[in-house]
């Protein structure tokens, strides 16, 4: 028995090192983002290119990457990565038995990643633009019909996300599609009292900025004692503050008319991950009955060996933070008609975050082109030079 002793315990200790190991989001992605926050943006898509993740991680990976493409107005790339995590998404709905049962052992970092309803939602939000960015207003207009499936679905946790639906709408109507845009368009007018625009005459042009501004706060560990044998950790997003950006646009020297859409990410990603808590606790609950029921049986056969299972498993017990952390913390859509004789909109935005004041200014030129709609995005970072994403 003396001879056992040391090598259970060895064993013991070694699966649960390499088990805590598994518990953090890779280092190659933790790289790529502080990358990309810090302006480093071109060095972002080069780690993310040739970063290898387990499949645990495989769709923060692409969204990841999709996203850093976009910044660098790589947008082909960037829908490809993005395509790849829609179809990923729908593959990990059916989350295999095995990935259950390590979780109910080890914990949530276990299962592979599937991403929170909201990041869901963020795909095809993110594809719009890409699309609208190159002028496909019909491939926009298949990820907005993908959007209105996730509505449908969970309204209860994403309804508030007024810029995705507004997006969805300018999506259908860039592609003709006026039916289901002016459907889109009277869903924001009915729940937040934005005025329908008027259909676009042949002769007026239009401006529609993007602008996706700070970051959205990572997902932090809280724990819960149940006592001295018990712990539950959950993750959940922490407070912040981020106010919206403010964002004029000038033509000639002149204020423009402009209809100002916002939308924080944080309330609605702390929506989504509440709505899983009760999946989450469930587990929680079955995982540390596992856990004593294999503590008890190692102290039957050996007592310190159960002792140390038990300080082992509870240690063990970490909260999984995966979260995709390259999103802005808002995101704000300005549209305005622009008068015949002005070719290019001066576009002056003011952003405010928990560190600091951002001033962006920047010219827009309109597509020459009568009853043509032209599109801009900008992306400003907590620090470093701000990321801006020009139209092609």
């Amino acid at each position: 028995m003396q001879f056992q002793r040391p090598r259970r315990l060895c064993a013991l200790v070694a699966i649960c090192g390499l088990m805590l190991q598994a518990c953090s989001t890779p280092g190659v992605l933790v790289t790529a983002r502080d990358q990309f926050k810090y302006g480093s943006t071109e060095a972002a898509v080069q780690t993310l290119a040739l970063a290898e993740v387990s499949s645990r991680d495989q769709l923060l990976l692409l969204m990841d990457t999709a996203l850093v493409a976009q910044a660098a107005e790589r947008y082909q790339e960037s829908i490809i990565a993005f395509e790849e995590a829609f179809e990923l998404v729908d593959e990990l709905d059916f989350i295999s038995v095995r990935d259950q049962s390590t979780a109910l052992f080890v914990n949530d970092w276990a299962i592979r990643y599937s991403g929170e309803l909201s990041e869901r939602l963020w795909i095809h939000t993110f594809q719009m633009i890409n699309y609208l960015m190159l002028d496909r207003a019909d491939g926009a207009a298949v990820e907005a019909r993908r959007a209105v499936t996730l509505f449908d679905k969970h309204g209860d946790v994403l309804d508030e996300d007024v810029l995705t639906r507004y997006l969805m709408a300018l999506s259908f109507e860039a592609a003709g599609q006026f039916d289901s845009a002016s459907v889109e368009y009277r869903k924001l007018n009915e729940q937040f009292g934005i005025n329908l625009p008027t259909r676009r005459s042949k002769n007026t042009r239009e401006l529609v900025v993007l602008v996706a501004s700070g970051f959205i706060e990572p997902k932090l560990a809280g724990d819960l004692i149940v006592d001295i044998n018990a712990r539950i950790s959950f993750p959940f997003y922490p407070e912040t503050f981020q106010r919206e950006p403010d964002i004029a646009l000038f033509g000639n020297a002149q204020l423009l008319d402009t209809q100002l859409v916002h939308t924080r990410l944080l309330p609605i990603a702390r929506s989504a991950l509440a709505k899983r808590g009760k999946a989450v606790a469930a587990r929680h609950v079955l995982r540390l009955v596992a856990k004593n029921q294999i503590a008890d049986q190692l102290q039957d056969q050996d007592e310190l060996i159960g002792a140390i299972a038990r300080v082992l498993f509870l240690v063990l017990e970490q909260a999984d933070t995966r979260s995709w952390e390259t999103l802005p913390a808002w995101l704000s859509l300005v549209r305005a008609e622009v008068p015949a004789g002005i070719d290019s909109v001066d576009v002056q935005i003011n952003s405010v975050d928990e560190f600091s004041v951002t001033d962006h200014s920047r010219t827009v030129v309109l597509k020459s082109k009568p009853g043509s709609l032209t599109v801009d995005m900008i992306r400003l970072g907590v620090s470093g030079p701000d990321q801006s994403i020009p139209s092609p």
